[in-house]
């Protein structure tokens, strides 16, 4: 077996969407430039430096060969003979890290921004160190595998709740972020009254239809298509992916929106006086 090598992502979620609005917020302003606008533009520049930087610098970040865990961030190397145990600790915001717990000292290397899974480390800490990697007092991953009674896959299975929810957040926030600022840009130059109240509608609606596609691509996936609704649903909430079923607070839900249109309704003809 050949030594894995993990390298570090060249994008990343925030800042996916961070360039995305600022991208959207700068193009909106160019016909008319401002001395305010600098500032988005220099933390847009700011932000592709730092894309342009991991494309350039692809070493590796970690390393599990026949001597131990290297890590090259912190520049260590924790040796097999050193090591006592490895796990990974997995939580609902779709992070994970490697904990090294040696002799004298637990050492947690931040997986979230490698290109990696649990499975690959799996197998190559078995490999080289005849070890396995246990799950420790990782509580998350211990719910996860009582509601799947101790499916083989549950691994898996949250590697793919944990990208379907990074997924969400990298497209759903800039796409809201998004439609808001282009409504409020609109409602600038458009005599209509009701541009932004109708804007933020639609975005919203938009939003919903989003989230209701991916979800239904989702369950297509075969480990996710094996799982009946019961421990869906309840996998998806500890992801917060959902809201546990409760029909007042679905109600107050319904009411509060209601509210809240009409409220940016009466507020976007105000605004167009």
């Amino acid at each position: 077996m050949k030594k894995l090598e993990i390298k570090e992502s060249i994008t990343r979620e925030r800042e996916t969407m961070y360039i995305v609005v600022l991208t959207i917020v700068v193009s909106t302003q160019l016909k008319e430039p401002k001395l305010w606008l600098l500032i988005p533009v220099a933390v847009l520049l700011f932000l592709l430096s730092l894309v342009v930087k991991r494309v350039i610098a692809r070493k590796p970040r970690l390393i599990i060969d026949e001597i131990g865990i290297h890590d090259k961030r912190k520049q260590k190397v924790y040796k097999w003979d050193s090591i006592r145990d490895v796990e990974i600790n997995f939580n609902s915001s779709s992070s994970f890290k490697l904990v090294v717990k040696c002799q004298s000292t637990t050492e947690s290397i931040d997986l979230t921004n490698l290109y990696t899974s649990p499975k690959e480390i799996n197998e190559s800490v078995a490999f080289f160190s005849d070890k396995k990697i246990k799950t420790g007092d990782d509580r998350f991953k211990t719910e996860i595998e009582r509601i799947l009674k101790d499916d083989d896959s549950v691994v898996e299975i949250m590697m793919l709740f944990s990208k379907v929810k990074s997924k969400l957040h990298w497209i759903g926030l800039p796409l809201f972020f998004g439609g808001v600022a282009l409504s409020v840009y609109l409602q600038t130059r458009l005599a209509f009254p009701y541009v932004f109240a109708i804007g933020f509608l639609m975005t919203g609606i938009l939003l919903f239809g989003f989230m209701q596609v991916s979800e239904k691509r989702f369950k297509k996936k075969p480990e996710i298509r094996n799982l009946t609704d019961r421990e869906y649903n309840l996998i998806a909430i500890k992801y917060e992916l959902k809201l546990p079923e409760n029909k007042t607070r679905t109600i107050i839900g319904y009411v509060f929106f209601g509210l809240l249109m009409i409220g940016i309704f009466v507020i976007s003809y105000i605004a167009s006086l």
